[in-house]
């Protein structure tokens, strides 16, 4: 089954922004299709270094994560000038995930790209580390894209929240 079919929130709107009626909303779905790409980077990641085929779906999550970004980029200032205060508010929300977004997806395809490299080397519980760190963080993407799609304040804070565990293990990783 496709990710799109299992996915609620990819519609087909939201595949194709340009096709929706207001600039604003366009943005919105740019944002909501950004979170996705970075979720199933952040899905194949952790399997990538035993499949080249899953490295290029992360190379490839992150070449959308950087066309996302362009238009987003490219739009937002002209359908800023042109929106209510709180319409503001949403669209620097959508910018500003959209930055860490990419960023995201550009940390992830290096980590791809790294792990590839030295994968042989790797302590075992190290790798079991990466992996439930890179699990922690498919569900932290995936939680905070349904935070934003519902503005569900204390389900963000929630991903906030979680965040420390991700710390956590990297610091286990590092400190060994």
């Amino acid at each position: 089954m496709s990710s799109a079919a299992k996915d609620p929130i990819n519609s087909d709107a939201q595949r194709h922004p340009q096709s929706m009626a207001s600039p604003q909303a366009t943005l919105v779905a740019l944002t909501l299709r950004a979170f996705e790409v970075a979720t199933a980077a952040a899905s194949h990641a952790a399997d990538s270094v035993s499949s080249p085929a899953l490295t290029q779906a992360v190379f490839d999550c992150e070449k959308e994560l950087d066309s996302l970004d362009r238009q987003m980029d490219e739009r937002v200032a002209t359908v800023l000038t042109q929106s209510s205060p709180e319409q503001v508010r949403e669209l620097l929300a959508c910018l500003k995930c959209m930055i860490d977004l990419e960023r995201i997806g550009d940390l992830i395809s290096s980590f791809v790209s790294r792990c590839r490299i030295v994968a042989f080397r790797l302590d075992m519980q190290d790798i079991s580390d990466l992996i439930n760190m890179n699990s922690h963080l498919e569900s932290m993407l995936n939680e905070v894209s349904h935070a934003f799609s519902a503005r569900d304040l204390s389900r963000a804070v929630g991903v906030l929240r979680s965040d420390r565990e991700i710390d956590r293990i990297r610091n286990l990783i590092f400190l060994r």
